[in-house]
């Protein structure tokens, strides 16, 4: 018997019995033993009198459990992206003694325990078990869960509200260890369309000789206001004014300064 690598000095545990788990007939013996908490490959070695049977060491294949959630988890504690960008988070299922499964079919679900992203339930997987699902949140944010039927799965979520999020999970109902997947959504790119100008200088009339104040709050596509830190802006400011029945640009245009945006 081959030793259990989590006790290497300990070997296989192996109990012979006279009374219960050796039974003796005229020619032979049955020889219970186990249960083994390691899944792989072994070598099972019978002898008798010190020396091997027949075919001894035979090739023995202990297959894991089935899936528990206390002993499954998510790959990774914590994840950085965009908003509009995917990710794609990785659930790996254990069974009880830990030991990674390797087929798939586990009933597992994903969801967000912050309040204010209800409803808190993404997706889960229907029963039976599809290799793909998908599901859709409010707002245009979606996950899709994917069996991939070796005892993993992938859940990929798209979120487009800059902000933190952490999600869960949870395997025929019960909750996966550990603390779920701490999700930081960050704002996209500046989407000028997005953008929105505010201040005097377009809510009211200015006056000759007066300078207006003009505030643009840079956004993203989504409507995630952006940092100014680390990005190069240019901004151009034109005013037209009435020629007869059409507009022309102002002749000298106005002096334009940027302090700064948010």
């Amino acid at each position: 018997m081959r030793e259990d690598p989590r006790s290497p000095s300990a070997p296989a545990k192996v109990e012979v019995d006279n009374s219960q788990s050796m039974v003796r007939t005229v020619t032979s013996m049955v020889l219970r033993y186990g249960p083994l908490q390691l899944a792989g490959p072994f070598l099972l070695s019978i002898q008798v009198d010190g020396a091997q049977v027949t075919g001894s060491p035979f090739m023995l294949n202990c297959k894991p459990a089935p899936p528990v959630a206390f002993a499954s988890s998510f790959d990774v504690e914590h994840v950085d992206l965009r908003a509009g960008e995917a990710a794609a988070l990785s659930i790996t299922s254990r069974d009880r003694y830990g030991n990674c499964c390797r087929v798939g079919g586990a009933q597992l679900a994903v969801f967000n325990s912050n309040p204010e992203d209800e409803p808190d339930r993404l997706a889960a997987l229907a029963a039976p078990p599809p290799l793909y699902h998908s599901g859709s949140l409010g707002r245009g944010e979606a996950i899709e869960v994917s069996d991939l039927r070796d005892g993993t799965y992938t859940a990929t979520v798209t979120f487009f509200r800059a902000g933190w999020r952490r999600l869960h999970a949870t395997l025929d109902g019960a909750p996966l260890r550990g603390h779920g997947v701490e999700v930081q959504v960050h704002a996209g790119a500046l989407h000028a369309p997005s953008c929105v100008p505010g201040g005097a200088a377009v809510e009211s009339f200015v006056v000759v000789g007066v300078p207006a104040t003009l505030t643009l709050q840079a956004r993203d596509r989504f409507g995630n206001a952006c940092s100014r830190t680390g990005r190069g802006w240019v901004s151009q400011l034109e005013i037209l004014e009435a020629d007869g029945g059409a507009w022309r640009l102002a002749e000298p245009p106005p002096t334009v300064r940027a302090d700064g945006a948010s």
